[in-house]
């Protein structure tokens, strides 16, 4: 009896365990391809797929592989709340904002770059060519 009571409380406690995680997903970065043409529209797209609401830092920013600025325009803070399976679209043209090379406004050159988003780890790599 008291080997099935263990078991018992060891089962609901993963499956508690296990909601929890789901819900404390943080949003998703992606893009809508990885590879670009000069001067093409990138569509970076920020989800939630857990089930619970995600509030995120708004916008994203551009980075080079070795975490070089590239575009950063968003110096407002706006929160944005995202519910279970929403999706929030963004878009770059491909141009330097705040960067660290100086070149604000400026198209960025063919390379491999890194989409990134504030409030979460998730990433998209992209190359432009």
């Amino acid at each position: 009896m008291r080997k099935s009571i263990v078991i018992g409380i060891l089962v609901v406690a993963m499956v508690c365990f296990a909601g929890f995680a789901d819900a404390a997903r943080p949003a998703v970065v992606t893009t809508d391809k990885a590879s670009y043409e000069s001067g093409e529209i990138v569509t970076v797209y920020v989800s939630n797929e857990g089930n619970q609401p995600v509030t995120i830092r708004g916008g994203f920013y551009v980075t080079t592989p070795k975490n070089e600025p590239v575009y950063d325009p968003y110096w407002a803070i706006i929160y944005i709340t995202i519910l279970p399976g929403g999706v929030v679209t963004y878009h770059w043209n491909q141009t330097f904002a705040n960067s660290a090379f100086g070149a604000d406004g400026q198209p960025v050159p063919t390379g491999e770059y890194v989409v990134r988003q504030f409030s979460t780890s998730s990433h998209a790599r992209i190359t432009i060519s």
